[in-house]
């Protein structure tokens, strides 16, 4: 979940849009979509060579590779209030909400 998944309807009503890379918790893995500037620590990993990745549906290695799980949405969730509380994102993203660079 990311800012652009979320929409105020002319009604006033807040729904959530685009969500076709969601996954069953611990059923699913995660990360068949992902936007790197809303991932929570726990979706990052170090090689043998601390080079970074990302625990995801697309890694074929499965140690690389992390289950659906509540804490993922708990963390976006918090990353979409605190935007709307600071009025910027938690963490700099480019257009399409991966990190950037500062």
């Amino acid at each position: 979940v990311k800012t652009q998944n979320v929409v105020r309807m002319a009604s006033g009503e807040i729904k959530g849009i685009d969500l076709d890379g969601a996954a069953i918790e611990d059923k699913g893995t995660f990360g068949t979509k992902i936007s790197s500037a809303f991932l929570p620590p726990e979706c990052v990993g170090l090689d043998n060579d601390l080079n970074a990745y990302i625990k995801c549906a697309e890694n074929k290695d499965e140690r690389k590779t992390i289950k659906a799980q509540r804490t993922i949405d708990i963390w976006q969730f918090g990353t979409l209030l605190y935007r709307a509380m600071a009025g910027k994102d938690l963490f700099q993203a480019d257009d399409h909400d991966n990190l950037a660079n500062s």
